[in-house]
Formats: structure tokens, C-alpha cells, sequence
């Protein structure tokens, strides 16, 4: 793994926790109130802190969630971090229904606001099984 930086990567635990949890107000105030995010099963972007809920109240709608980080890499540029990896999603839509187990990338620009640090931008998408 990568170097992390203190303060800012606290940002990622946190967001790993409210997944695992279900807990679309904390997750959606780790996200800057103009955030950009494209979800794994988003059809289009979300722009905004509004949007960025709408995805996780769909998103996390499930029996069950859990989500690991198998990864990740950070680097800094001036005031803000940049974080890339892969992290790993479990649930079950509902009681009767198989366990889904996906792997996806990722990658999360966490910087200052008035608020203090937020996720700025995140992008995460499936991963790509064989690829290049």
C-alpha cells in the first residue's frame, strides 16, 4: 500500500464504515457540498451533495452491505490527496436472494473546504476481469 497522509485519509475509513453501515447522511457528509461522483452503477455523474445522496439511498438499499479496501495508493499535490485502489463489495439484495461479491477501482481527490476536509471528487467503476 501506499503512503498515506494523516487527517485527509481518515476521510476513506470513514467512508468504508457508513457504506458498511448504510448510513447515507454520514456518508454524504464526507463529500463536499459541490462534489463530483461517478458510482460503480451509476449511469451518469453526480454533481453535488443532492445527487451524491440519491445514488446511496438506491445503492445502499440492500438486506446486507459490506465493502473492504484491498488497496490503495496515495499521493499529494499542494493541499489536496489523491487516493487510487480497489475495494471489495458484498450484499444480498434481500433474504432469498445469492450474495453478490464485486470488486471495483476506485480513485477519491480529498481536499479543504469551509467544512474542513471532504472528498472532492470520486470515481469508482467495476473491475475489469482479463484485462490489459
Amino acid at each position: 500500500m501506499g503512503e498515506s497522509s494523516e487527517g485527509t485519509d481518515g476521510l476513506i475509513d470513514g467512508w468504508l464504515a457508513a457504506v458498511g453501515w448504510r448510513d447515507v447522511d454520514h456518508l454524504v457528509g464526507l463529500y463536499a457540498e459541490d462534489a463530483q461522483f461517478w458510482g460503480t452503477m451509476g449511469a451518469s455523474l453526480c454533481c453535488g451533495r443532492a445527487e451524491i445522496r440519491d445514488y446511496f439511498l438506491r445503492f445502499l438499499d440492500r438486506h446486507w452491505m459490506q465493502v473492504s479496501l484491498l488497496d490503495v495508493h496515495w499521493s499529494r499535490r499542494s493541499e489536496l490527496l489523491l487516493a487510487a485502489g480497489s475495494y471489495r463489495f458484498r450484499w444480498q439484495d434481500r433474504p432469498d436472494r445469492d450474495e453478490v461479491d464485486a470488486r471495483a477501482r476506485f480513485s477519491f481527490v480529498l481536499g479543504p473546504t469551509p467544512e474542513g476536509a471532504r472528498i472532492l471528487q470520486h470515481h469508482s467503476s467495476a473491475w475489469v476481469v482479463g484485462g490489459l
